[in-house]
């Protein structure tokens, strides 16, 4: 199964039991911000995604039961490892440096990437 959405970064299923029963849910993972309240919100964006998820979802036959939207924060990720790949360029060949300077580069990334 495929959604067709660029915003679309992963999917699978899982299953959730309850005291209700058995329920199998399609999982969408998305870089998206899924928090209304948070400024990079785009409501258009993410109501296309829902839409998108949905006819999938219809496609499939009724195999799912429900859709989870999960947000995903590899922009930080990316941000961190470039950092990390800037620095150990800069340090040279000693092991010790290295961590430093990586570990002090991490820390950085992380700070401005929230």
């Amino acid at each position: 199964m495929t959604i067709e959405s660029p915003n679309v970064k992963g999917i699978w299923t899982t299953i959730e039991v309850d005291e209700e029963g058995i329920e199998t849910v399609l999982v969408v993972e998305t870089d998206l911000e899924l928090n209304a309240a948070h400024p990079a919100f785009d409501a258009a964006k993410v109501d296309a995604l829902i839409e998108a998820a949905t006819k999938s979802f219809a496609a499939s036959g009724g195999t799912f039961d429900r859709i989870h939207l999960v947000p995903i924060t590899k922009p930080v990720v990316k941000k961190v490892r470039k950092a990390v790949k800037k620095v150990a360029k800069r340090v040279g060949p000693t092991k010790k440096a290295a961590k430093k300077a990586v570990k002090k580069a991490v820390k950085k990334a992380v700070k401005k990437a929230r």
